[in-house]
């Protein structure tokens, strides 16, 4: 299939793990910017390495993932 992505520039992966990998992964092979977010339990998870951009998320492990 060829889908046309040109009116997005960066996808926000707000997830992390396998599933957060995979869509980096996909979203490096149709061309577009991937940001990350991650706790600074995470920052050598492989998820926030793989991403072209992390935004570091305040608190720690699960929780800073999930304080709105």
């Amino acid at each position: 299939m060829d889908y046309n992505f040109s009116h997005i520039r960066k996808v926000l992966v707000a997830n992390r793990g396998e599933i957060a990998v995979r869509l980096i992964k996909a979203c490096k092979k149709v061309g577009l910017k991937s940001v990350s977010i991650y706790t600074e339990s995470d920052a050598t998870s492989l998820h926030a390495a793989l991403a072209d951009e992390n935004i570091l998320l305040p608190g720690q492990n699960a929780n800073g993932y999930l304080d709105t």
